[in-house]
Order: C-alpha cells, then structure tokens, then sequence
C-alpha cells in the first residue's frame, strides 16, 4: 500500500523564523512501508530577522534510529544561496530519530560546513527529494 499527501515544510535559523515570508512553501511525501519519500520547494519572499544554523523541520516522519543511517542528501536545486568560502556543494542530513534537515556545505577537504543564515537571501529557493528509512 503506498501512502501519499502533503506537508509544510518549515525553514528556520537558529530555531526560529521571525519575519521570514514565502512565495512557496510545499513538501509532499510517498510512503511505502518504513521507506518515506520527501519532494521539497521553498521559495522565500523574505528570509526574516532569525540567525543561526539553518534547518527544516516538519517531516512528516521520523526517521529511524540506527548508527548506520547517517546519510547525506545532496541538495537538488537552488538558486541565491550563497556558498562559503571552499564549500563546493550543498548536502542534507536527517539526524536519526527526528524528523528534521540540516543544511551543509561540502568543502573541497570532504569536510562539512554548517549553513546559517547568511547563506541565504530575501529570494533563496531551494526544491529537493530524499528518500529515507522510518522507524
């Protein structure tokens, strides 16, 4: 049986997202047993007055416990997301057992950076899918 429907995906820095406005703000999932896939679009009209490290909270599932499941997402498309300084990418991690998204960049020494909000402008957009393991 698949189950399907839609969620708000919500974009925050810090923990919050005071002032922060969209022009889209979807996310629609397909679920087949403990496997959830995630389609994401967020088109910001203002990135607010919040500061921090930028996540999405909001999945409509928790993904499940286990320390082998700590992958990474690449970050589909973008647009006005500013990289980094040696960051040559953007990736996503779901931390086990939440039902949340971090945001990095990819640095050309295969290491991560954290993504705040100063990677971001009044007009960022972001648009994704990932897949992962439920509980």
């Amino acid at each position: 049986k698949i189950e399907t429907g839609t969620f708000t995906p919500v974009l925050k820095f810090g923990g919050n997202n005071v002032g922060m406005t969209f022009d889209r703000q979807f996310g629609q999932y397909y679920k087949i047993g403990k496997i959830a896939h995630i389609e994401v679009e967020l088109r910001l009209t203002a990135k607010g007055t919040s500061e921090g490290a930028a996540t999405i909270e909001g999945l409509p599932f928790v993904k499940a416990t286990g320390p082998v499941l700590n992958s990474s997402y690449a970050l589909g498309s973008y647009a006005y997301l500013v990289r980094p300084t040696n960051v040559t990418g953007f990736c996503l991690r779901i931390p086990s057992s939440t039902s949340n998204i971090l945001l990095y960049g990819l640095r050309s020494n295969d290491t991560l950076a954290g993504i705040s909000h100063s990677q971001f402008n009044n007009n960022t957009h972001i648009y994704f899918g990932l897949t992962y393991l439920t509980n």
